[in-house]
């Protein structure tokens, strides 16, 4: 999409529903993308994502082939790291929502959007 001064986001609210359709999508692209990148010989190439933390939490469900849904969260706060290594048809959840880089002050209360 188009990016103006007003962001490139045009339609609202995300329901829940098109949050995990989104969530599977950006999945399969992200094993095809390290599946390339091992085929081509860049084992240790880095795919970067900077997203909201409800959308990481419906990624790792995509990525880890749990069920879609909220009963259980992943809970991540803004600017944390998680690192997933791909390795052949493999995923190795490394961390998740590590802070290591934040001062106390910084920590804001979790509030789940669902």
């Amino acid at each position: 999409p188009q990016i103006s001064p007003d962001g490139w986001w045009r339609d609202g609210y995300e329901d829940m529903p098109g949050c995990f359709g989104r969530a599977a999508r950006v999945a399969y692209r992200l094993r095809q993308m390290a599946r390339q990148m091992a085929d081509a010989g860049g084992e240790e190439e880095r795919i970067v994502l900077v997203s909201h933390a409800t959308f990481i939490d419906t990624l790792l469900k995509a990525l880890l082939n749990q069920l879609p849904g909220m009963d259980h969260v992943f809970v991540h706060y803004n600017t944390a790291i998680t690192r997933i290594d791909f390795r052949g048809e493999r995923q190795y959840l490394r961390y998740i929502n590590r802070t290591e880089h934040f001062t106390p002050d910084l920590f804001s209360e979790y509030h789940p959007s669902v």
